[in-house]
């Protein structure tokens, strides 16, 4: 993120500032009290009550199939704040919407909103979701399962059997549909923002929420909306702690010592938290009050060489120097620094070596907020945050908790962590300046540089509009389909390559053996053959630019993997609620179940989580540049090219890869996503992207400009054809156009809010007639 300032110097009219933050979080339900907590010394750890039957998913024995060796986590616990919901009936609405829903009100109290304002909103969630999406997609699995297999009436037994498990999971909730992330994001702005602001869902794992305030700081600087609000959510559910429990990463203790020596292993935590950002010259003419200044921001991958899910030094540090860089900063200049410390021995281990390795010889201050709160999971990041602009409001960084020593191979000069309360040190200028990192499965690293905003200076004029942006450049695409869709032939820049029946990638086309292979979703395998075909074709366009290509890709919902865990996963919890020949037709349903998933081992969670498909790719191909996905339902497409655009134009990246993939469409999903089955075609496009200056610069071919705004008239609406690639469905729009070889002026835009991306020739080489 370019601030065009040093975070120590004078505003030059190129920062974002914070204006308005607000958290729920397990013992919190405001800043005020989260302050407290995090100068309290109790953790906030408890069994999970009535939120799930804890004998169904614990066992002392780590080896217990389907099992968790933990028993406790951060669950928020009653009165639950209970806010206005415009568009779902209250008794529908799950907790993680109440609890956006909640922060978004308390970071938008106070902050001006004037006719016209243009916002974004970027949250960080987990695209399996909630514990209500997942009981709500068990209950349809074993329903639509079980029903066909019993006698007399399908119908008839589909609402029998439904009735009966709700009646058994409070939590599942009738719609589907409402209950995946990009419309419980969508529901819990409504009313409090203009109707025709943007709602994108961010999935880096544990990076996404620091990844989607770097999204809505970028755009804010770009002049692209006036507004942004961005943060995360997640919720702890039974199966993610037995997920991560069989790769080993929950505290067998139950006692979570990040950075320390004894560290074991972490403990998730409930919660949400919303930042509003805007420029300072324009919260200054709203008089808004400026909580912090943002000043630099960095992302990387890991690249090929750790397994995919193993921390990498080398990948941290890149963030943090990238960051430290577009704050115009050094080392030095950092006065503390929030690191993502989880509490795992290998993460913390491979951070503090980050940290020393980017560091000076005086030791820089490291805290932690997880012994307290735990793992706030794809909410993580904007937790920190807030915690560090609490901390630069009260001038004090809050006791490191369960913090004895330093893990051996990490002592060193270079590192501090304060076991008591002591004050925030202030740079040069008076104005402290704090360093936040958060780090995802997948190798995907983020750091933002936040500083104390000087005094106040007097109110400015918003600063005057600038030229249109430069357009971006489709420098190579591929395309890998059914064969009956009817879609493109081959194109001058790409081609389209049928593929029926399914297979999944080989070992050169994965890069890992087929065992691992056969652990992945069909959304990552597909996206690695998408890959190896672009190879195959184009060659690797990115190797001159390995450390600035980054990976985007487009997934909507729950993994097909995911969904036939569930049934696998709460078979001990389910089981006694049938008998006789509901007995035998359920017992079908999980025989099933577990035949497609196999047993829960250390690869299964890798396998299914959908950040993944973005993070094979930036893995198999030795690429560093940030690994996401991007969920705006339809109009995923559309969300990705405007994440990628500034990264490009900011010069933080060279080459974008746009990966959109449809890869399953069972009954259940269909449901979830409320498209009939047999309009979702299965399918994957890939489509690389760049500034034309940089494809120039490399002797790129441009086979089309794209340039993305608001306001275009509009030649096609996303989602109107008889069939539908879903997230994918702007990346099957464009090959479409760009295989006809005619690229007359045409734009695509979905039926929602969002950007229009009009379709151009490019322009004729230089000196030709």
């Amino acid at each position: 993120m370019t601030t065009g300032r040093s975070p120590h110097g004078t505003d030059d009219g190129r920062a974002v500032a914070v204006v308005g933050m607000g958290i729920a979080v397990p013992g919190a339900d405001d800043c005020d009290s989260y302050w407290e907590l995090l100068n309290q010394d109790t953790p906030v750890f408890r069994e999970p009550g009535s939120r799930y039957r804890l004998a169904s998913f614990w066992s002392p024995d780590p080896e217990t199939e389907d099992r968790s060796y933990n028993r406790t986590s951060g669950f928020r616990q009653g009165p639950e704040h209970r806010p206005a919901v415009t568009v779902q009936a209250e008794e529908e609405a799950g907790l993680d919407l109440l609890w956006l829903r909640h922060c978004m009100t308390q970071a938008l109290d106070g902050v001006a909103l004037a006719d016209g304002v243009h916002c974004t909103v970027y949250v960080g969630a987990f695209p399996d979701g909630s514990q209500h999406l997942a009981e709500s997609l068990l209950v349809e699995e074993v329903a639509r399962g079980m029903a066909p297999r019993l006698p007399g009436s399908r119908e008839a037994n589909l609402l029998r059997i439904r009735d009966l498990l709700h009646a058994r999971y409070p939590l599942a909730r009738p719609s589907l549909p409402a209950l995946l992330p990009d419309q419980v994001v969508r529901t819990a702005a409504q009313g409090l923002l203009p109707e025709d602001s943007e709602c994108t869902v961010i999935d880096a794992a544990c990076a996404s929420s620091l990844l989607a305030v770097d999204t809505g700081a970028r755009r804010v600087l770009a002049q692209e909306c006036d507004l942004a609000v961005c943060g995360g959510v997640f919720m702890v559910t039974p199966r993610w702690n037995v997920l991560f429990s069989k790769v080993k990463g929950l505290t067998p203790s139950g006692d979570v010592r990040a950075l320390d020596a004894r560290a074991d292993g972490t403990l998730f935590s409930d919660g949400a938290a919303i930042v509003v950002l805007k420029s300072v010259e324009r919260a200054r003419s709203d008089g808004d009050r400026v909580l912090g200044v943002i000043t630099g921001f960095g992302a990387s991958s890991d690249g090929a060489g750790n397994a995919i899910y193993a921390p990498s030094p080398e990948g941290q540090a890149l963030a943090l120097r990238r960051a430290r860089h577009r704050a115009g900063a050094t080392a030095a200049d950092i006065d503390w620094l929030l690191t993502h410390g989880t509490g795992t021995p290998k993460g913390d281990l491979a951070e503090l070596e980050a940290i020393d390795a980017t560091g000076t010889s005086g030791p820089l201050m490291c805290t932690s907020n997880k012994s307290l709160l735990g793992h706030c999971g794809w909410n993580a990041g904007a937790v920190s945050l807030i915690h560090a602009l609490l901390a630069l409001r009260h001038h004090r960084v809050p006791a490191q908790q369960r913090f004895d020593r330093l893990p051996g191979p990490a002592r060193t000069a270079h590192l501090r962590v304060p076991d008591t309360s002591v004050e925030l040190p202030s740079g040069p200028g008076g104005n402290p300046t704090a360093g936040i990192s958060s780090s995802g499965f997948g190798g995907i690293n983020s750091h933002l540089i936040v500083r104390r905003e000087p005094a106040p200076g007097p109110p400015a004029p918003p600063v005057p509009p600038g030229s249109p942006p430069e357009p971006l450049a489709v420098v190579a695409w591929t395309a890998l389909l059914p064969q009956d869709t009817g879609d493109p032939s081959d194109g001058a820049a790409g081609s389209a390559t049928r593929f029926e029946p399914w297979q999944p990638p080989t070992f050169t086309e994965a890069g890992v053996p087929p065992p691992v292979i056969r652990t992945m979703d069909r959304a990552q395998q597909l996206g690695l053959r998408l890959a190896a075909r672009f190879v195959a074709e184009h060659g690797e366009p990115w190797d001159p630019v390995r450390d600035t290509t980054g990976v985007l890709a487009a997934v909507h919902g729950p993994s097909a993997l995911s969904i036939s865990h569930l049934v696998r996963c709460y078979d001990g919890d389910m089981a006694d609620c049938f008998n006789g020949k509901d007995a035998e037709a359920y017992a079908e349903v999980v025989t099933g179940a577990r035949g497609s998933v196999g047993k829960t081992s250390a690869s299964v969670l890798p396998g299914m989580i959908p950040n993944l498909v973005a993070a094979r790719v930036s893995h198999r191909y030795d690429l560093h540049g940030p690994n996401l996905v991007v969920d705006a339902g339809d109009a995923s497409g559309l969300a990705g090219l405007a994440v990628a655009a500034p990264y490009l134009r900011d010069g933080d990246l060279d080459l974008v890869l746009l990966l959109g993939v449809s890869a399953h469409n069972g009954p259940v999903f269909a449901t979830a996503v409320d498209t009939e089955p047999d309009r979702i075609a299965e399918g994957g496009f890939l489509i690389a992207v760049c500034l034309p200056t940089v494809a120039q610069s490399h002797g790129w071919p441009v086979c089309a400009h794209l340039d993305l705004d608001r306001t275009s008239p509009t030649d096609h609406t996303l989602g109107q054809g008889t069939l539908t690639y879903l997230a994918a469905e702007a990346h099957a729009e464009l090959v479409r156009v760009l295989a006809a070889d005619d690229h007359l002026p045409f734009t695509i835009a979905a039926a929602g809010p969002g950007p229009r991306l009009t379709v151009l020739p490019p322009p004729p080489p230089a000196g030709s007639r």
